[in-house]
Order: C-alpha cells, then sequence, then structure tokens
C-alpha cells in the first residue's frame, strides 16, 4: 500500500512537489510564532502541582527570601563614612524603579536598638554618623543584630549588600522579568560607581537563573552548527559527491521545518529542556536518509533505472526504517508518564519529529531521487566503504568463531553495569549550574559572606491570632534553633528572632525570647512596636500565618533534600497540626 502511494506520487511529481512546497510554506508561518522560554519555573508551576499552590500562596504574602537582585559590597570596613554615604545613595538611586517593590540595606531596614537609655527603631543609616563614635554605635547594632548579620552584613563587617527585591517574586518572574530588573540594578551601579576600595559585585537568584539559561542557550547556538558540521562533513566522507550530501540534507531541513511547525501550532514556548530539540532530531534525523540513498545507489550501480531503483530500496529498507522509527517513537513517547509537563512535551515532540523523519525519508527523499541525477561513482565503490566491509568481515568471523567468550564477556558487561549503576545517585546543584567566571564567583562570595542564594522556607498557617500564642511560638522557636544547628545553614530567621530583638532592646537582662512567648500580651505589645512593612516580613496583619526562612549555601540535591526531611521531622515532633497549625 505505501509503495504504491510513493509510486502514485513518482508518477505525478508536479502535484506532490506542489504539496510538498505547501506544507513547507505552512510549517515556516507555524514556526514563525515558536518562541523561547528559558526558565527555571517551569520545573515548578505548572497545573496540578502538589506544592506550587502553597509556594505561590507564601511567596504573595512573604516575597522570596533569596530572591533578590543583590549588589554585593566588600571593603576592608563597610563602616566607612565614604563607604556608608555609598549604600545610603545606592539605595535611594534603586528606590523609584518600577521592577521592584523596594529596597533593603542598613540605609532602610529598621532596627530596634537600645541607644543609651532610649530605645530606638529605624534604619541605622537614616543620617550618615558624623563622629567615630556614632560609626562605632552603628556597627555595634549592626553586628549585634541577628536580623542583619549574614543577612545584610557579613560577621567580619567587611562585606554588605543592597538587596533590591522583585516586584513580582523570583520565584514567580519570568526569565524576562528577571532580566529587566537585573538591567535596572546595572545601570544603577554603572552611573554611581562604588568609591575607592569598596567593590560592588551584581549577584542573586534572578542573575544566576538568567545566566544559567542564557549559557544554555549559547551552548545551542554553538553544539547546533558543530553538529551540523560533523554531518556534513560525514556525508561528504560517504558520498564524495554535492548531489549526495544535497540528497542527505534535504529530507532532514523537511523534517526540521515540519517539527519547527508542529511546535509553534502547541504555542508552548521552547523551555529548558527543549533547547535540546534540534541537536536531537538532526541526529536521529539523518540516518534513514543515508541508509535509504546508500541503498539506491548501489542497486543504480547495478544497472536499475531511478524509479526501479527507488521502489526496489524502499521494498527493502521501509519495513526496518518504519520499526526503528516506530520503537524509537514509542520509548519517548513514554515520557507520558512523567509528572512534570515539560517532561512529557518533551517526549511527545521527540516522538513527533522522528515520525516526520521517517516520513521525509520515505517521501521526500524519493520525490528528490527522481529529478536529480545520482552521482557519478556509488558510494559502493569508494575506497572508505571497501575497507569498511573489509574490517567488519574479519570483525563477525573473530567473534562468531568465539561465541561463547563473546557472550560470558557481555553478561559480565551487563552485570558490571548494572552493580555500578545501584551506586547512581541524582545530586543537583543550584550554584553549580553556573560555568567558572564571574557570575559564578559572585554567588560563591555571597554564599561566604551573606547567605547565599538557596532558600527553604517553614510556612505556617493557622486561625487569627494563632502566631501569638505561646504554645505556637515556643514550637516555631525550636524549628528554628534546631535549623540553626546545620553547618550548611548560613541563617535562619523566625518571627522569635524579632521577638529576642525586641526584648534584649528593651531588657539587658531580661527574659528569653523563648520566654516572652509565655506573655501574650507583651508579644502583642511588642509587635504594636514595630514598623508595619517590617512586621509584616514575619507575621502578616490578622497573624495567622509566619514562617521561617532558612538560607543554605549550595550542597547539592541530596543534601537539601535530608535536611528537609531533617526539618519535616522536627516540625512533626512539635505536633503543629495538633496545634491547629
Amino acid at each position: 500500500m505505501v509503495l504504491r502511494l510513493i509510486q502514485l506520487s513518482l508518477r505525478h511529481r508536479g502535484i506532490s512537489i506542489a504539496i510538498l512546497v505547501a506544507s513547507i510554506l505552512l510549517s515556516l508561518a507555524s514556526a514563525s510564532r515558536v518562541r523561547l522560554g528559558f526558565q527555571f519555573r517551569d520545573g515548578y508551576a505548572y497545573p496540578g502541582s502538589p506544592h506550587y499552590p502553597a509556594l505561590e500562596r507564601y511567596s504573595r504574602e512573604f516575597g522570596d527570601p533569596g530572591g533578590y537582585v543583590v549588589v554585593l559590597l566588600e571593603a576592608d570596613d563597610v563602616f566607612r563614612k565614604q563607604n556608608l554615604a555609598y549604600i545610603k545613595d545606592l539605595t535611594r538611586d534603586l528606590q523609584p524603579e518600577p521592577a521592584f517593590i523596594r529596597i533593603r540595606s542598613l540605609a532602610t531596614v529598621p532596627v530596634v536598638r537600645l541607644d543609651g537609655e532610649t530605645v530606638e527603631s529605624g534604619p541605622l543609616l537614616e543620617d550618615l554618623p558624623d563622629s567615630p563614635e556614632r560609626i562605632a554605635r552603628l556597627r555595634a547594632a549592626a553586628l549585634g543584630s541577628r536580623l542583619l548579620v549574614r543577612r545584610l552584613i557579613s560577621r567580619d563587617g567587611k562585606a554588605t549588600a543592597v538587596l533590591a527585591e522583585l516586584r513580582k517574586p523570583a520565584v514567580l518572574a519570568s526569565t524576562q522579568e528577571q532580566k529587566e530588573a537585573i538591567a535596572a540594578v546595572a545601570k544603577a551601579v554603572a552611573q554611581r560607581p562604588p568609591p575607592p576600595g569598596l567593590s560592588a559585585r551584581i549577584t542573586g537568584a534572578p542573575v544566576l537563573e538568567t545566566t544559567a539559561t542564557d549559557m544554555m542557550l549559547g551552548d545551542q547556538l554553538v553544539l547546533i552548527p558543530a553538529v551540523l558540521t560533523v554531518i556534513l562533513l560525514t556525508l561528504v566522507v560517504i558520498f564524495r559527491s554535492i548531489q549526495g550530501v544535497l540528497l542527505s540534507l534535504a529530507p532532514l531541513a523537511v523534517t526540521v521545518i515540519w517539527f519547527a511547525g508542529m511546535l509553534g501550532l502547541t504555542g508552548r514556548p521552547i523551555d529548558i529542556l527543549g533547547s535540546s530539540f534540534l541537536v536531537i532530531l538532526l541526529t536521529y534525523a539523518v540516518v534513514d536518509p543515508i541508509f535509504m540513498l546508500t541503498r539506491y545507489l548501489s542497486k543504480i550501480e547495478r544497472g536499475y533505472d531511478r524509479e526501479g531503483a527507488i521502489l526496489e530500496s524502499l521494498s527493502e529498507l521501509i519495513l526496518p526504517c518504519f520499526l526503528a522509527s516506530v520503537t524509537t517513537a514509542l520509548g519517548f513517547a513514554a515520557f507520558a508518564v512523567a509528572t512534570l509537563p515539560m517532561v512529557r512535551y518533551f517526549g511527545y515532540a521527540i516522538a513527533a519529529g522522528v515520525m516526520f523523519a521517517f516520513l521525509t525519508t520515505i517521501a521526500v527523499l524519493p520525490l528528490l531521487l527522481s529529478l536529480v541525477p545520482p552521482p557519478r561513482r556509488a558510494s559502493s565503490s569508494f575506497p572508505l566503504s571497501r575497507a569498511l566491509r573489509r574490517v567488519f568481515d574479519k570483525l563477525w568471523r573473530a567473534l562468531n568463531a568465539r561465541r561463547r567468550i563473546v557472550i560470558a564477556a557481555g553478561l559480565f558487561v551487563l552485570a558490571l553495569g548494572m552493580a555500578s549503576g545501584a551506586s547512581l545517585r541524582i545530586d543537583n546543584h543550584y550554584v553549580g549550574l553556573l560555568a567558572d567566571g564571574p557570575e559564578r564567583d559572585a554567588v560563591l562570595k555571597l554564599e561566604e559572606k551573606l547567605s547565599g542564594v538557596v532558600r527553604l522556607v517553614v510556612y505556617l498557617e493557622g486561625s487569627p491570632g494563632a502566631m501569638r500564642r505561646p504554645d505556637v511560638l515556643r514550637a516555631i522557636a525550636t524549628v528554628d534553633a534546631l535549623a540553626e544547628q546545620y553547618p550548611l545553614v548560613n541563617s535562619s530567621i523566625s518571627l522569635m528572632d524579632l521577638l529576642a530583638e525586641m526584648n534584649a532592646a528593651f531588657n539587658a537582662d531580661g527574659a528569653s525570647a523563648r520566654e516572652v512567648a509565655d506573655y501574650p500580651a507583651l508579644v502583642a505589645q511588642y509587635l504594636t512596636f514595630v514598623d508595619p512593612a517590617e512586621r509584616a516580613d514575619f507575621v502578616n496583619d490578622d497573624q495567622s500565618r509566619s514562617h521561617i526562612a532558612i538560607l543554605i549555601e549550595d550542597p547539592g540535591s541530596a543534601a537539601v533534600r535530608q535536611l528537609r526531611v531533617s526539618l519535616q521531622r522536627a516540625i512533626d515532633q512539635q505536633q503543629f497540626d495538633k496545634l491547629g497549625i
């Protein structure tokens, strides 16, 4: 049946060519709608995600604790007057930018502190200090604050940060929105260079993610031409003629155009995983045309006319090529059972591309072979072909004579592979996505000096007023303290840290924050004293929701998974569910 259709298409080449050209034009029109959408959120922001609704609720309520665009400032002493002035000026420059909801720095973050006999609340740099004594007090207040150390100021006072918080939390923002925010910060820093002795580096999670996606795109822009070059050189070696090379590439080109048209019809952007579409398709789609063309040339050598050589070659190859294509397509289509939509889409798309490659081999290539004269010398007469045949003949005779040894060796390698594979582990590194360079160095320095960009959150939800209850506050304090004991945790901040800061300011020798939790009226009084914008970082207005924000260095996903399990165990031990949380 298929051979009859192909024979019919060869007899009516004009109609066949018109249909082919129309399909190419329609595919090109559809392909013009394809767009790139490389972003990390594709891995978790999808319908049916079990964790995304809570993440979205949390992020809209409290922001993204590690999702700032960060200007990392380093000096021998960031508390020098000129450095403090720069922090204040840069903060003021960034505040009008529409990409940001607020700018956090020593110049804006309110700190409750004891100044002499007076408790003050407000930014440390509301006014520039005009004396060594005031600078010393400012240094003591900053380095003595649990809310600032490792968040805005390093323990040694040699690094600080200006944190630009995206209007849309970074975990919810698109790559383009993150790039616009980074560009705004870069422009501000370029227009206001730091003073001598103070270095400024732009970093943070948005920089990491946009840089990593740009690197992936850049890799494809290098890899795709490289693959095409290898394919072209291979075809030149195999066929030694312009006709042979072009006849092999033509079905490949049509496959790619049809595939791009299909992507345009789906309306889905090419995501991080889809960035490898073209390389995979190019590698696979060139195989069947080489088989077909080689067999066709061998038939021509034996005296067949063009149509006879085409039909005879197809009769011999159509079934094995079809079976190979179908099994490959089904293998990719098996991704349908994957949880992530982008993995399922990847499988569906490549499966369709594989079948397009088969169709172009049996439909497009025969049509071209009927139009283009065959190369003068068939591939079977090439020295390379003869040499390969001799090598494979000798290899087969040698292996066939030692079948038992070959089978035993194969089973041994199989067993070795299975034993080795059992020890494999999946361990992804977030910061490790970046190649060596200034962006990676800046993120690593951010981890070393401050808190880094890898974040975990314990999100707490209850009834109105629940976060003021003593039993709930004690449970929060326990989990918070446990998190701080892990070596990879750089900082862990909760509502209890805010209460501890308040209590320390009002009572130098007073009760601990854990004991303060036993006095709901005192907790309510402390929370009333805090600036509402600052309080909103720890607890919402009706005190029904709060969180523990944990920032860690990047140890890899396996270690983060273990930390998560340990934290969940601590949460279960505190029986938050019985507390109504």
